[in-house]
């Protein structure tokens, strides 16, 4: 019983991790300006700025892709039991 609460813990704090990070990720991408801000125009080029606005924009969809892909399989990993399969192999095997 002990060991399933801490089982759900584990599970919900994955979950809410992955959500979070998504989350902060998405209004951190939406907040890109399609033009250089006030702040800046002194010191960042035009053509500088929107190279790496597409570049983090880019780079963000394939951050998200593989972090839902890891985080499938830590899931799927930890329902099925494999981890704790797996674990249990090595140790068998070095005794």
């Amino acid at each position: 019983m002990f060991s399933n609460i801490w089982f759900n813990i584990i599970l919900v704090l994955i979950i809410f991790n992955f959500i979070f990070s998504s989350i902060l990720e998405y209004i951190n991408d939406k907040n890109w300006k399609n033009y250089v801000p006030d702040e800046l125009k002194e010191f960042y080029p035009s053509e500088k700025y929107q190279k790496a606005r597409d570049y983090k924009l880019e780079t963000g969809r394939i951050s998200f892709l593989s972090s839902s892909i890891s985080f499938t399989l830590t899931m799927v990993i930890i329902i099925f039991g494999i981890y704790g399969n797996v674990s249990d192999l090595g140790t068998r095997s070095t005794h």
